[in-house]
């Protein structure tokens, strides 16, 4: 079984190779550029994928929806100070399940905060529409 599906991944990495970056004229990276203009052309290649698959999979995105996440997060590290300074109470030392909250709170509010980063980068990288907002023009 294992075998198998090593066997399909590498046929899979071979259906790649042919659509690799190309430069003007059709003929493949390999041997026309330079590293840097490699960098450069893989960059550009990225941003496009990235908002074409942002296009695709995020559908009618409302600022509500942003607003909402941003409450969230705020409201995660509320709960993180509140139970912090909730140890300094306690004389003895905090116990391992008081750690593992604080832990848990601190991730969860790192990672929404992350999420927002991303949202907002590319909204204004104009990537992801939102609905309902006036454009630059």
């Amino acid at each position: 079984m294992t075998i198998v599906k090593l066997s399909n991944a590498r046929k899979q990495s071979r259906r790649l190779e042919p659509q690799g970056p190309k430069v003007p004229g059709g003929t493949t990276v390999a041997g026309a550029l330079t590293a840097p203009q490699f960098v450069r052309l893989l960059d550009s290649l990225m941003r496009e994928q990235t908002e074409k698959e942002i296009t695709e999979a995020v559908i009618h995105a409302q600022p509500w929806e942003v607003t909402n996440l941003a409450k969230k997060s705020a409201k995660l590290k509320g709960r993180y100070m509140a139970a912090l300074l909730d140890m300094s109470k306690d004389v003895s030392l905090p116990a391992a399940d008081q750690i593992r909250e604080l832990k848990g709170l601190r991730e969860r509010y790192e990672e929404l905060d992350e999420g927002l980063a991303l949202i907002k980068e590319t909204v204004l990288g104009g990537a992801l529409k939102l609905g309902g907002l006036k454009n630059d023009d």
